[in-house]
Protein backbone atom coordinates (compact mmCIF):
# COMPACT_ATOMS: atom_id res chain seq x y z
CA UNK A 1 0.00 0.00 0.00
CA UNK A 2 1.48 3.42 -1.02
CA UNK A 3 1.00 6.51 1.82
CA UNK A 4 1.85 10.20 0.81
CA UNK A 5 2.59 12.65 3.12
CA UNK A 6 -1.61 13.55 3.79
CA UNK A 7 -2.55 9.68 4.36
CA UNK A 8 -4.02 8.21 6.94
CA UNK A 9 -5.43 5.29 8.04
CA UNK A 10 -7.26 3.80 10.80
CA UNK A 11 -7.29 0.23 10.41
CA UNK A 12 -9.90 -2.56 12.57
CA UNK A 13 -9.01 -3.50 15.63
CA UNK A 14 -6.83 -7.28 15.43
CA UNK A 15 -8.93 -9.89 16.47
CA UNK A 16 -7.70 -10.83 20.50
CA UNK A 17 -6.64 -7.31 21.12
CA UNK A 18 -5.57 -7.06 24.16
CA UNK A 19 -6.33 -10.92 25.68
CA UNK A 20 -2.16 -11.59 25.67
CA UNK A 21 -1.12 -8.18 27.98
CA UNK A 22 2.21 -9.47 28.76
CA UNK A 23 3.47 -10.49 24.83
CA UNK A 24 3.32 -8.78 21.37
CA UNK A 25 4.48 -8.98 18.67
CA UNK A 26 3.91 -6.14 15.69
CA UNK A 27 5.91 -6.73 12.22
CA UNK A 28 5.53 -4.84 8.86
CA UNK A 29 7.85 -4.54 5.39
CA UNK A 30 8.41 -0.63 4.52
CA UNK A 31 10.47 1.15 1.80
CA UNK A 32 10.70 5.09 2.33
CA UNK A 33 13.45 8.04 1.65
CA UNK A 34 11.73 9.57 4.69
CA UNK A 35 14.33 10.02 7.63
CA UNK A 36 10.96 10.81 9.78
CA UNK A 37 7.77 9.17 9.94
CA UNK A 38 5.11 7.04 11.97
CA UNK A 39 4.55 3.29 10.70
CA UNK A 40 2.46 1.98 14.02
CA UNK A 41 0.28 3.16 16.04
CA UNK A 42 -1.58 0.98 18.59
CA UNK A 43 -3.09 2.82 21.98
CA UNK A 44 -6.31 5.14 22.58
CA UNK A 45 -6.55 8.03 20.29
CA UNK A 46 -8.65 10.83 21.75
CA UNK A 47 -5.93 12.77 24.40
CA UNK A 48 -8.13 10.52 27.27
CA UNK A 49 -7.75 7.19 29.09
CA UNK A 50 -10.74 5.07 27.57
CA UNK A 51 -12.62 3.29 29.96
CA UNK A 52 -11.40 0.70 31.57
CA UNK A 53 -13.70 -2.21 32.47
CA UNK A 54 -13.48 -4.60 35.52
CA UNK A 55 -9.60 -5.53 36.89
CA UNK A 56 -8.66 -3.51 33.89
CA UNK A 57 -9.98 -0.63 35.98
CA UNK A 58 -8.32 -1.33 39.15
CA UNK A 59 -4.55 -1.55 37.47
CA UNK A 60 -5.46 1.75 35.73
CA UNK A 61 -6.10 3.08 39.45
CA UNK A 62 -2.90 2.59 40.11
CA UNK A 63 -0.75 3.73 37.17
CA UNK A 64 1.19 6.93 36.32
CA UNK A 65 -1.82 10.18 36.50
CA UNK A 66 -2.37 10.89 32.76
CA UNK A 67 -0.34 7.47 31.48
CA UNK A 68 -2.08 5.96 28.45
CA UNK A 69 -0.81 2.73 27.66
CA UNK A 70 0.65 2.16 23.52
CA UNK A 71 2.98 0.93 21.46
CA UNK A 72 4.77 2.94 18.87
CA UNK A 73 6.55 2.47 15.77
CA UNK A 74 8.19 5.21 14.06
CA UNK A 75 10.97 6.16 12.03
CA UNK A 76 13.17 8.90 13.40
CA UNK A 77 16.64 10.28 12.10
CA UNK A 78 16.53 7.65 9.50
CA UNK A 79 16.12 4.84 12.53
CA UNK A 80 13.27 2.66 13.54
CA UNK A 81 12.08 3.60 16.99
CA UNK A 82 9.77 1.36 19.20
CA UNK A 83 8.24 3.33 21.99
CA UNK A 84 5.56 1.70 24.46
CA UNK A 85 3.91 2.45 27.95
CA UNK A 86 2.70 0.29 30.77
CA UNK A 87 1.95 2.88 33.03
CA UNK A 88 4.81 3.75 35.11
CA UNK A 89 6.70 5.82 31.90
CA UNK A 90 7.66 5.71 28.19
CA UNK A 91 10.05 3.15 27.33
CA UNK A 92 12.17 3.87 23.80
CA UNK A 93 14.55 1.93 21.58
CA UNK A 94 16.30 2.65 18.94
CA UNK A 95 17.46 0.20 16.31
CA UNK A 96 21.03 1.62 14.55
CA UNK A 97 20.54 0.51 11.29
CA UNK A 98 19.54 2.84 8.54
CA UNK A 99 16.13 2.40 6.80
CA UNK A 100 15.78 5.69 5.00
CA UNK A 101 17.33 4.45 1.61
CA UNK A 102 14.78 3.33 -0.43
CA UNK A 103 15.52 -0.54 -0.05
CA UNK A 104 12.47 -2.79 1.97
CA UNK A 105 13.26 -3.69 5.33
CA UNK A 106 10.89 -5.83 7.55
CA UNK A 107 10.55 -4.07 11.33
CA UNK A 108 9.77 -6.38 14.48
CA UNK A 109 8.82 -5.26 17.73
CA UNK A 110 8.72 -7.67 20.11
CA UNK A 111 7.90 -7.44 24.06
CA UNK A 112 7.68 -10.02 26.74
CA UNK A 113 6.73 -8.25 30.43
CA UNK A 114 8.64 -5.20 30.49
CA UNK A 115 11.46 -6.42 28.04
CA UNK A 116 11.39 -5.45 24.44
CA UNK A 117 13.44 -6.05 20.75
CA UNK A 118 13.10 -4.03 18.25
CA UNK A 119 14.67 -6.31 14.89
CA UNK A 120 15.28 -4.61 11.21
CA UNK A 121 15.91 -6.95 8.34
CA UNK A 122 17.64 -5.90 5.07
CA UNK A 123 18.00 -8.51 2.18
CA UNK A 124 21.71 -9.91 2.12
CA UNK A 125 22.39 -8.55 5.39
CA UNK A 126 22.09 -9.64 8.90
CA UNK A 127 19.49 -8.60 11.19
CA UNK A 128 20.22 -5.58 13.59
CA UNK A 129 18.24 -6.02 16.63
CA UNK A 130 18.18 -3.75 19.95
CA UNK A 131 17.00 -4.21 23.50
CA UNK A 132 14.95 -1.84 26.05
CA UNK A 133 13.21 -2.25 29.40
CA UNK A 134 10.78 -0.14 30.64
CA UNK A 135 10.86 1.72 33.85
CA UNK A 136 9.03 0.84 36.89
CA UNK A 137 7.32 -2.81 37.88
CA UNK A 138 4.44 -3.18 35.47
CA UNK A 139 4.32 -5.84 32.94
CA UNK A 140 1.37 -5.79 31.15
CA UNK A 141 0.39 -3.79 28.00
CA UNK A 142 -3.68 -3.19 28.49
CA UNK A 143 -4.66 -2.64 25.78
CA UNK A 144 -9.16 -2.44 25.52
CA UNK A 145 -10.42 -3.70 22.69
CA UNK A 146 -13.51 -1.48 23.15
CA UNK A 147 -11.46 2.00 23.46
CA UNK A 148 -8.34 1.52 21.62
CA UNK A 149 -7.31 2.08 18.17
CA UNK A 150 -4.49 0.79 15.40
CA UNK A 151 -3.27 3.64 13.00
CA UNK A 152 -1.13 2.30 10.15
CA UNK A 153 1.17 5.12 8.25
CA UNK A 154 -0.83 8.10 9.33
CA UNK A 155 -3.04 9.43 11.81
CA UNK A 156 -5.38 12.32 11.34
CA UNK A 157 -4.43 15.64 12.75
CA UNK A 158 -8.18 15.60 14.87
CA UNK A 159 -6.69 12.45 16.75
CA UNK A 160 -4.39 13.44 20.34
CA UNK A 161 -1.63 10.79 20.20
CA UNK A 162 0.67 10.93 23.51
CA UNK A 163 3.26 13.58 23.51
CA UNK A 164 6.33 10.99 23.11
CA UNK A 165 5.28 10.12 19.60
CA UNK A 166 6.96 11.82 17.85
CA UNK A 167 5.34 11.88 14.51
CA UNK A 168 2.17 11.44 12.61
CA UNK A 169 2.10 10.61 8.58
CA UNK A 170 4.43 8.36 6.63
CA UNK A 171 5.39 8.43 3.26
CA UNK A 172 6.64 5.20 1.14
CA UNK A 173 5.21 1.85 0.92
CA UNK A 174 3.79 -0.27 3.67
CA UNK A 175 2.77 -4.44 3.35
CA UNK A 176 2.38 -7.33 5.55
CA UNK A 177 1.72 -5.73 8.55
CA UNK A 178 0.60 -8.13 11.14
CA UNK A 179 0.04 -8.01 15.09
CA UNK A 180 0.55 -11.28 17.53
CA UNK A 181 1.79 -13.18 14.00
CA UNK A 182 -1.44 -12.25 12.51
CA UNK A 183 -1.94 -10.80 9.52
CA UNK A 184 -3.75 -7.11 9.80
CA UNK A 185 -5.52 -6.18 6.59
CA UNK A 186 -4.95 -2.62 5.65
CA UNK A 187 -7.93 -2.38 3.00
CA UNK A 188 -10.44 -3.41 6.35
CA UNK A 189 -10.07 -0.06 7.43
CA UNK A 190 -12.33 1.91 9.72
CA UNK A 191 -11.42 5.27 8.04
CA UNK A 192 -8.89 6.34 5.84
CA UNK A 193 -8.09 9.76 4.00
CA UNK A 194 -5.77 10.26 0.55
CA UNK A 195 -5.24 6.28 0.40
CA UNK A 196 -5.52 5.58 -3.48
CA UNK A 197 -2.67 3.67 -4.95
CA UNK A 198 -1.01 0.19 -3.98
CA UNK A 199 2.83 -0.28 -4.47
CA UNK A 200 4.47 -2.65 -6.59
CA UNK A 201 4.82 -5.73 -4.96
CA UNK A 202 8.17 -5.95 -2.85
CA UNK A 203 10.70 -8.44 -4.81
CA UNK A 204 12.95 -8.46 -1.38
CA UNK A 205 13.08 -9.91 1.65
CA UNK A 206 10.82 -12.57 0.64
CA UNK A 207 9.84 -15.51 2.78
CA UNK A 208 9.69 -19.09 1.26
CA UNK A 209 8.29 -22.12 2.75
CA UNK A 210 11.45 -24.01 2.30
CA UNK A 211 12.92 -26.25 4.68
CA UNK A 212 11.53 -24.11 7.91
CA UNK A 213 8.04 -24.87 7.22
CA UNK A 214 4.83 -22.97 8.80
CA UNK A 215 4.16 -21.70 11.95
CA UNK A 216 0.36 -22.86 13.38
CA UNK A 217 -1.13 -20.62 15.82
CA UNK A 218 -3.36 -23.27 17.58
CA UNK A 219 -6.37 -22.23 16.10
CA UNK A 220 -4.90 -22.33 12.37
CA UNK A 221 -4.96 -25.36 9.60
CA UNK A 222 -4.19 -25.62 5.90
CA UNK A 223 -6.58 -26.94 3.86
CA UNK A 224 -4.53 -28.63 0.23
CA UNK A 225 -5.56 -30.25 -2.66
CA UNK A 226 -5.47 -34.35 -1.90
CA UNK A 227 -4.62 -34.41 -5.62
CA UNK A 228 -3.18 -37.41 -7.12
CA UNK A 229 -2.37 -38.75 -3.51
CA UNK A 230 -5.24 -41.83 -3.52
CA UNK A 231 -5.01 -43.46 0.19
CA UNK A 232 -7.76 -46.08 -1.28
CA UNK A 233 -5.92 -49.10 -0.49
CA UNK A 234 -2.68 -47.80 0.71
CA UNK A 235 -1.25 -44.78 2.33
CA UNK A 236 1.93 -43.45 2.78
CA UNK A 237 2.08 -40.24 4.79
CA UNK A 238 5.15 -38.04 5.93
CA UNK A 239 5.50 -34.95 8.02
CA UNK A 240 8.01 -33.24 10.11
CA UNK A 241 6.65 -31.25 13.68
CA UNK A 242 8.30 -29.68 16.50
CA UNK A 243 5.91 -28.38 19.58
CA UNK A 244 5.70 -28.12 23.07
CA UNK A 245 1.72 -28.12 23.52
CA UNK A 246 0.49 -31.63 24.89
CA UNK A 247 -1.85 -31.99 22.07
CA UNK A 248 -3.02 -30.66 18.56
CA UNK A 249 -4.07 -32.35 15.08
CA UNK A 250 -1.32 -32.77 12.50
CA UNK A 251 -3.20 -33.95 9.84
CA UNK A 252 -6.52 -35.25 8.97
CA UNK A 253 -8.48 -36.54 5.56
CA UNK A 254 -12.26 -37.78 5.78
CA UNK A 255 -15.68 -38.58 4.85
CA UNK A 256 -18.33 -39.77 6.09
CA UNK A 257 -17.32 -42.53 8.66
CA UNK A 258 -13.99 -43.12 6.47
CA UNK A 259 -11.10 -41.17 7.91
CA UNK A 260 -7.11 -40.70 8.49
CA UNK A 261 -5.63 -38.78 11.14
CA UNK A 262 -2.24 -38.03 12.72
CA UNK A 263 -2.64 -36.52 16.06
CA UNK A 264 -0.13 -35.13 19.19
CA UNK A 265 -1.94 -36.43 22.08
CA UNK A 266 -0.92 -36.42 25.47
CA UNK A 267 2.44 -35.65 24.09
CA UNK A 268 2.56 -38.87 22.33
CA UNK A 269 1.95 -39.15 18.24
CA UNK A 270 -1.29 -40.74 17.71
CA UNK A 271 -2.13 -42.78 14.03
CA UNK A 272 -6.11 -43.19 13.89
CA UNK A 273 -7.82 -44.62 10.49
CA UNK A 274 -10.97 -46.47 9.54
CA UNK A 275 -12.42 -47.63 6.63
CA UNK A 276 -15.82 -48.28 7.65
CA UNK A 277 -16.10 -51.22 10.09
CA UNK A 278 -13.76 -50.53 12.80
CA UNK A 279 -10.67 -47.83 14.32
CA UNK A 280 -7.25 -48.84 14.35
CA UNK A 281 -5.76 -46.75 16.45
CA UNK A 282 -1.53 -46.50 16.98
CA UNK A 283 -0.23 -44.70 19.34
CA UNK A 284 3.67 -44.43 20.30
CA UNK A 285 4.72 -44.89 24.15
CA UNK A 286 7.23 -41.86 24.11
CA UNK A 287 5.92 -38.09 23.86
CA UNK A 288 7.49 -35.88 21.46
CA UNK A 289 5.95 -32.36 23.10
CA UNK A 290 9.63 -31.46 23.61
CA UNK A 291 10.44 -28.36 21.15
CA UNK A 292 12.68 -30.48 18.88
CA UNK A 293 12.52 -31.57 15.21
CA UNK A 294 10.31 -34.85 14.86
CA UNK A 295 9.63 -36.86 11.24
CA UNK A 296 6.86 -39.09 11.73
CA UNK A 297 5.48 -41.63 8.91
CA UNK A 298 2.29 -43.83 8.81
CA UNK A 299 1.80 -46.55 6.38
CA UNK A 300 -1.49 -48.44 5.96
CA UNK A 301 -1.53 -51.52 4.31
CA UNK A 302 -5.54 -52.36 3.55
CA UNK A 303 -6.09 -52.82 7.20
CA UNK A 304 -2.90 -53.05 8.97
CA UNK A 305 -0.90 -50.03 9.98
CA UNK A 306 2.36 -48.94 11.05
CA UNK A 307 4.02 -45.83 12.23
CA UNK A 308 7.55 -44.41 12.69
CA UNK A 309 8.40 -42.05 14.57
CA UNK A 310 12.31 -40.33 13.30
CA UNK A 311 13.32 -43.44 11.78
CA UNK A 312 12.21 -45.91 14.23
CA UNK A 313 9.57 -48.41 14.65
CA UNK A 314 6.93 -47.03 17.45
CA UNK A 315 3.49 -49.10 16.94
CA UNK A 316 1.55 -50.77 14.90
CA UNK A 317 -2.04 -52.07 14.30
CA UNK A 318 -4.87 -53.83 12.61
CA UNK A 319 -8.44 -52.00 12.04
CA UNK A 320 -11.14 -54.64 13.41
CA UNK A 321 -14.10 -55.89 10.73
CA UNK A 322 -13.16 -56.93 6.69
CA UNK A 323 -13.27 -53.19 4.51
CA UNK A 324 -9.97 -52.51 3.27
CA UNK A 325 -10.88 -49.42 1.48
CA UNK A 326 -10.76 -45.89 2.45
CA UNK A 327 -11.94 -42.63 1.10
CA UNK A 328 -10.84 -39.72 2.37
CA UNK A 329 -13.12 -37.00 0.30
CA UNK A 330 -11.04 -34.61 -1.82
CA UNK A 331 -9.55 -32.05 1.04
CA UNK A 332 -6.73 -32.96 3.53
CA UNK A 333 -6.45 -30.61 6.45
CA UNK A 334 -2.82 -29.67 7.92
CA UNK A 335 -2.13 -28.52 11.51
CA UNK A 336 -5.84 -28.16 12.37
CA UNK A 337 -9.55 -28.12 10.62
CA UNK A 338 -12.22 -25.75 9.75
CA UNK A 339 -14.72 -27.29 12.17
CA UNK A 340 -14.08 -30.25 14.71
CA UNK A 341 -14.18 -33.47 13.20
CA UNK A 342 -17.30 -35.29 14.03
CA UNK A 343 -15.34 -38.48 14.60
CA UNK A 344 -15.47 -38.92 18.32
CA UNK A 345 -11.94 -39.16 19.35
CA UNK A 346 -10.14 -37.25 17.20
CA UNK A 347 -8.89 -34.03 18.67
CA UNK A 348 -10.57 -30.94 17.92
CA UNK A 349 -7.55 -28.70 18.52
CA UNK A 350 -5.40 -26.73 16.12
CA UNK A 351 -1.50 -27.56 16.83
CA UNK A 352 0.64 -24.91 18.36
CA UNK A 353 3.82 -25.48 16.70
CA UNK A 354 5.62 -25.82 13.53
CA UNK A 355 5.23 -28.59 10.29
CA UNK A 356 7.58 -28.41 7.48
CA UNK A 357 8.30 -31.18 4.62
CA UNK A 358 4.46 -32.89 4.48
CA UNK A 359 4.52 -35.24 1.57
CA UNK A 360 1.44 -37.58 1.01
CA UNK A 361 2.62 -40.34 -1.54
CA UNK A 362 4.73 -39.53 -3.44
CA UNK A 363 3.75 -36.14 -3.55
CA UNK A 364 5.34 -32.98 -1.45
CA UNK A 365 2.96 -30.48 -0.18
CA UNK A 366 3.42 -27.23 -0.63
CA UNK A 367 1.62 -25.48 1.80
CA UNK A 368 1.32 -22.03 0.06
CA UNK A 369 -0.64 -23.65 -2.60
CA UNK A 370 -3.53 -23.97 -0.75
CA UNK A 371 -7.74 -23.92 -0.57
CA UNK A 372 -7.46 -22.35 2.51
CA UNK A 373 -5.51 -20.99 5.49
CA UNK A 374 -5.52 -19.28 8.55
CA UNK A 375 -3.62 -18.69 11.95
CA UNK A 376 -0.17 -19.40 9.98
CA UNK A 377 2.76 -17.83 9.30
CA UNK A 378 5.77 -19.03 6.71
CA UNK A 379 9.01 -19.73 8.84
CA UNK A 380 9.62 -21.15 11.88
CA UNK A 381 12.45 -20.02 13.66
CA UNK A 382 14.37 -20.93 16.26
CA UNK A 383 12.98 -18.80 18.72
CA UNK A 384 12.47 -19.36 22.68
CA UNK A 385 9.08 -20.90 23.54
CA UNK A 386 6.64 -18.42 24.98
CA UNK A 387 4.42 -21.15 26.31
CA UNK A 388 4.60 -24.82 27.73
CA UNK A 389 2.21 -27.52 29.16
CA UNK A 390 3.22 -29.58 32.03
CA UNK A 391 1.06 -32.60 33.08
CA UNK A 392 1.79 -32.82 37.08
CA UNK A 393 4.37 -35.86 36.45
CA UNK A 394 6.98 -35.72 39.27
CA UNK A 395 10.03 -34.47 37.39
CA UNK A 396 8.43 -32.90 35.02
CA UNK A 397 10.26 -29.33 34.85
CA UNK A 398 11.91 -26.70 32.86
CA UNK A 399 15.32 -25.77 34.14
CA UNK A 400 17.39 -22.05 34.35
CA UNK A 401 20.49 -21.95 35.38
CA UNK A 402 23.37 -19.04 36.76
CA UNK A 403 20.45 -16.72 37.86
CA UNK A 404 21.37 -13.98 39.68
CA UNK A 405 19.40 -13.20 42.73
CA UNK A 406 20.28 -10.71 45.44
CA UNK A 407 18.75 -7.62 47.16
CA UNK A 408 17.11 -6.87 43.90
CA UNK A 409 15.35 -9.03 41.57
CA UNK A 410 12.19 -9.28 39.41
CA UNK A 411 10.44 -12.07 37.81
CA UNK A 412 7.41 -12.32 35.92
CA UNK A 413 5.41 -15.17 33.97
CA UNK A 414 2.09 -16.31 33.30
CA UNK A 415 -0.12 -19.44 33.93
CA UNK A 416 -3.15 -21.35 33.30
CA UNK A 417 -4.50 -24.57 35.68
CA UNK A 418 -7.24 -25.90 37.20
CA UNK A 419 -4.85 -27.41 39.91
CA UNK A 420 -5.76 -25.47 43.42
CA UNK A 421 -2.18 -26.53 44.49
CA UNK A 422 1.39 -26.96 43.10
CA UNK A 423 4.65 -25.55 42.92
CA UNK A 424 4.67 -23.21 40.12
CA UNK A 425 8.78 -22.00 40.80
CA UNK A 426 11.54 -22.65 42.99
CA UNK A 427 14.64 -20.69 42.79
CA UNK A 428 17.70 -21.13 44.71
CA UNK A 429 21.22 -21.59 45.56
CA UNK A 430 23.73 -24.63 45.91
CA UNK A 431 22.95 -25.13 49.28
CA UNK A 432 19.55 -23.55 49.69
CA UNK A 433 20.56 -20.95 51.92
CA UNK A 434 18.94 -18.61 49.83
CA UNK A 435 15.08 -19.29 48.00
CA UNK A 436 12.62 -18.00 46.80
CA UNK A 437 9.50 -20.41 45.07
CA UNK A 438 6.17 -19.54 43.99
CA UNK A 439 2.69 -21.80 44.44
CA UNK A 440 -0.63 -22.00 44.02
CA UNK A 441 -2.17 -22.83 47.96
CA UNK A 442 -5.65 -23.36 47.50
CA UNK A 443 -6.10 -21.58 44.38
CA UNK A 444 -4.32 -18.50 46.17
CA UNK A 445 -0.80 -17.36 44.65
CA UNK A 446 1.82 -17.89 47.76
CA UNK A 447 5.34 -16.35 47.71
CA UNK A 448 8.21 -17.60 50.13
CA UNK A 449 11.10 -15.54 50.53
CA UNK A 450 14.12 -17.81 52.59
CA UNK A 451 17.42 -16.57 53.37
CA UNK A 452 19.47 -18.15 56.46
CA UNK A 453 16.39 -19.43 57.94
CA UNK A 454 14.63 -16.40 58.25
CA UNK A 455 11.38 -16.84 55.58
CA UNK A 456 8.91 -14.12 54.61
CA UNK A 457 5.53 -15.43 53.22
CA UNK A 458 2.87 -13.33 50.81
CA UNK A 459 -0.52 -14.81 49.79
CA UNK A 460 -2.69 -13.28 47.29
CA UNK A 461 -5.98 -11.79 48.27
CA UNK A 462 -8.25 -13.81 45.49
CA UNK A 463 -8.42 -17.83 45.31
CA UNK A 464 -9.61 -18.46 42.79
CA UNK A 465 -6.29 -18.36 40.60
CA UNK A 466 -7.50 -21.52 39.42
CA UNK A 467 -9.83 -21.27 37.29
CA UNK A 468 -8.42 -22.63 34.02
CA UNK A 469 -7.88 -18.94 32.73
CA UNK A 470 -4.32 -16.78 32.06
CA UNK A 471 -3.45 -15.50 35.08
CA UNK A 472 -0.20 -12.42 35.57
CA UNK A 473 2.61 -12.61 38.26
CA UNK A 474 5.35 -10.23 38.86
CA UNK A 475 7.56 -10.89 41.42
CA UNK A 476 9.94 -8.30 42.60
CA UNK A 477 12.25 -8.05 45.51
CA UNK A 478 13.75 -4.44 45.95
CA UNK A 479 14.49 -1.79 49.20
CA UNK A 480 14.29 -4.75 51.60
CA UNK A 481 10.58 -5.45 50.57
CA UNK A 482 9.07 -8.37 48.63
CA UNK A 483 6.27 -7.54 46.26
CA UNK A 484 3.74 -9.35 44.69
CA UNK A 485 1.43 -8.72 41.96
CA UNK A 486 -1.00 -11.13 40.04
CA UNK A 487 -3.00 -9.27 37.29
CA UNK A 488 -1.78 -5.86 37.89
CA UNK A 489 -4.38 -5.27 40.84
CA UNK A 490 -4.15 -8.06 43.17
CA UNK A 491 -1.12 -6.88 45.23
CA UNK A 492 0.68 -7.69 48.19
CA UNK A 493 3.90 -6.25 50.26
CA UNK A 494 6.30 -6.90 52.99
CA UNK A 495 9.45 -6.13 54.82
CA UNK A 496 11.42 -8.68 54.14
CA UNK A 497 13.27 -10.60 57.51
CA UNK A 498 16.57 -11.02 55.23
CA UNK A 499 17.20 -9.76 51.60
CA UNK A 500 20.15 -11.77 51.41
CA UNK A 501 23.27 -11.02 49.58
CA UNK A 502 23.48 -11.66 45.49
CA UNK A 503 24.14 -15.24 44.85
CA UNK A 504 23.77 -17.48 41.49
CA UNK A 505 21.08 -20.14 41.73
CA UNK A 506 19.24 -22.12 39.67
CA UNK A 507 15.45 -22.03 38.92
CA UNK A 508 12.80 -24.80 37.94
CA UNK A 509 9.52 -23.59 36.88
CA UNK A 510 6.71 -26.51 37.17
CA UNK A 511 8.59 -28.91 39.92
CA UNK A 512 12.10 -29.48 40.66
CA UNK A 513 13.93 -32.82 39.70
CA UNK A 514 13.07 -35.80 41.25
CA UNK A 515 16.51 -36.50 43.25
CA UNK A 516 16.35 -32.87 44.55
CA UNK A 517 15.04 -32.42 48.06
CA UNK A 518 13.90 -28.74 48.81
CA UNK A 519 14.59 -27.35 52.46
CA UNK A 520 11.68 -27.89 55.26
CA UNK A 521 9.83 -24.32 55.00
CA UNK A 522 10.96 -22.83 51.54
CA UNK A 523 7.91 -24.15 49.64
CA UNK A 524 4.76 -24.51 50.89
CA UNK A 525 3.65 -27.77 48.40
CA UNK A 526 6.08 -29.96 46.36
CA UNK A 527 3.19 -31.25 44.53
CA UNK A 528 4.43 -30.35 40.44
CA UNK A 529 2.35 -28.26 38.56
CA UNK A 530 -0.40 -29.44 36.04
CA UNK A 531 -1.55 -26.67 33.43
CA UNK A 532 0.64 -24.12 31.30
CA UNK A 533 3.19 -21.39 32.04
CA UNK A 534 4.17 -19.42 29.97
CA UNK A 535 6.31 -15.37 28.84
CA UNK A 536 8.49 -16.43 31.80
CA UNK A 537 11.40 -13.26 32.64
CA UNK A 538 14.05 -13.09 35.31
CA UNK A 539 15.76 -9.75 35.94
CA UNK A 540 13.66 -8.39 32.65
CA UNK A 541 15.54 -11.06 30.46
Amino acid sequence: MKFNAATTLHVRNPKHLGESPTHGVVSLYFRTTKANALLVYMGTGGGHQGEHHGEAAAAAAEREEDSEDFVALEIVGGKCVMRFELGAGVASISNDKLVNDAQWHEVIAERTGKTATLTVRTDGEDNVIAEGTAPGQFTSLNLDPETSVVYVGGASDTVSLPAQVANRRYTGCIESVSFNKQPLPLWNFVHAENLFEACKERDQLQVQQGASGYKFDGSGYVVVARGDFNPQDSADVTLEFRSFADAGLLIYGGKDRDFLALELIDGAVLFQYDMGSGRAQIRTNATYNDGAWHTVNARRFGREGLLLVDGEEAGSGVAPGSLTKLDIGDDVYIGGTLAPPTLRDVTARGLEGCIRNVQLGTTIVDMSINKDARGIVAGCPDTIVRVASFDGAQGSYTEHTDVTFGEQAALTFKFRTLQPTSLVMYAADAGQTHALSAQLLEGRVAVVHTSDDLSTVLQSNNNNYNDGEWHFVNILKDAGRLHIDIDEGDRKDQELSDAGPDHQAALWMAGVPTDYGITEGASLTLAAFSGCLGDITVNSK
